[in-house]
């Protein structure tokens, strides 16, 4: 429910515990976790890793304490009182050394106290059964960090598989997005609990929106993550100023994936043919046709995305839409054109999500004169020497965050 879930991403041992020591209103017990360092990891991240790794082993133990005190029936609701636990451990009394093993790995062996209300636990759990609107609103926090605890699995397996740098940085920028929701989710929990806050966020659908927005985030990212962007340039030729380099393109987010997950909150078009695009129309979620009431708010915030793939020779560059604002208009196939400025005219907009198949002649979202595959890309006389080598970058851009730059 908190930073801890990403621990998982790496290999941890959980010693055996010392026995439990109880006093006033609280539950405690010291917990030792022996953590196995990955080759790219800073001593500071793997040291945080393994308290969160202590803070999970805690929360687990007590959830099992406040069940045998509220009589609790059924494993969601165990599983929502567990994640209630991890928010309301408290680390002390840390201590820590550092080993070699026989694999040449640096080893961690980190202890710490975990101490928890039980007291506090045991009434939150007794809220949690009483009342429907927070047992929603912390079953839609669970659902989220399930789907978050997913991603650190698949993060677990691309870091032992040896990345390459590119892939690197683009799972380290993953990890702190989902480090960020998973801590997001923990004060959001808490918030929970306290006096008249769970009615008023309610009502305001904040908390709902703001989930809602990190499940699409992590969606996005991880999409064109995946997209193994290719590009092999096929001719060099000379121009009246410079050169020109053809180059072919092409990339494979998983559309589909991000369909589901945008599915859940916004009506979205049948995915274009051979899967090269997936359509978002706004006239499709406004009021009297959208699939939630967050559809306008979630709408208006795809469109502030903005994907595209940059294509690198030398210091000249080109850039490629991958997840753009497209036209309503009736053009086959739809997202064919792309808007550069906003529209005073919203309804007519879509959100459009593009793939690109490099043995395909045409891109979509590129003015039509230049919306072929190869594309046509200005270099410098300079640059020509270099064009043997290409250099693939993802671009986001989202309005109100700094631009972030992804070795593809």
């Amino acid at each position: 429910m908190n930073q801890a879930l990403r621990a998982s991403a790496f290999a941890l041992v959980l010693l055996a515990a010392a026995q439990s020591v109880a006093f006033a209103g609280s539950w405690s017990r010291p917990i030792t976790v022996r953590y196995v360092m990955a080759d790219s990891e800073t001593r500071a991240s793997a040291h945080q890793s393994a308290i969160d790794q202590i803070r999970m082993a805690a929360a687990a133990q007590v959830g099992t304490v406040v069940e045998s005190v509220t009589s609790v029936d059924g494993d969601k609701f165990k599983e929502s009182i567990q994640s209630v636990g991890v928010a309301m451990v408290r680390i002390s009394d840390v201590t820590e050394s550092a080993s070699i093993n026989a694999a040449g790995q640096v080893v961690l062996d980190v202890t710490a106290t975990a101490t928890v209300d039980d007291s506090e636990l045991t009434r939150r759990a007794a809220e949690l059964r009483a009342d429907p609107l927070m047992r929603g609103a912390v079953d839609a926090l669970t659902r989220q960090n399930n789907a978050l605890r997913r991603a650190i699995d698949e993060l677990s397996v691309q870091m032992r598989s040896g990345p390459k740098s590119g892939d690197l940085a683009l799972a380290l920028s993953r990890s702190a997005q989902i480090q960020a929701s998973l801590l997001d989710n923990e004060a959001r929990l808490d918030r929970t609990f306290a006096p008249g806050a769970l009615s008023s966020e309610a009502q305001s659908g904040a908390a709902t929106l703001a989930l809602a927005k990190q499940q699409i985030d992590l969606a996005i990212l991880d999409a064109f993550g995946r997209a193994r962007p290719v590009a092999s340039v096929e001719a060099v030729l000379p121009a009246d100023a410079g050169h020109t380099a053809v180059v072919r393109l092409g990339w494979t987010p998983d559309l589909v994936q991000v369909a589901k997950v945008l599915s859940e909150y916004l009506r979205i078009e049948p995915l274009g043919e051979r899967k090269s695009y997936l359509q978002v129309r706004n006239v499709k979620n406004t009021t009297g046709q959208r699939r939630s009431v967050l559809s306008d708010a979630l709408f208006d915030y795809l469109a502030d995305y903005r994907i595209n793939l940059e294509v690198q020779i030398g210091e000249s560059t080109f850039l490629v839409p991958a997840l753009y604002v497209g036209t309503e208009w009736p053009i086959d196939p739809h997202c064919a054109v792309r808007l550069n400025a906003p529209t005073s005219h919203k309804e007519y907009t879509s959100l459009c999500f593009a793939a690109l198949d490099a043995s395909s002649s045409s891109i979509l979202g590129l003015p039509t004169a230049s919306a072929s595959n190869p594309v046509r890309m200005q270099i410098t006389r300079a640059d020509a020497a270099l064009a043997s080598s290409v250099k693939l970058n993802w671009v986001v851009e989202v309005k109100g965050r700094k631009t972030q730059r992804f070795p593809a």
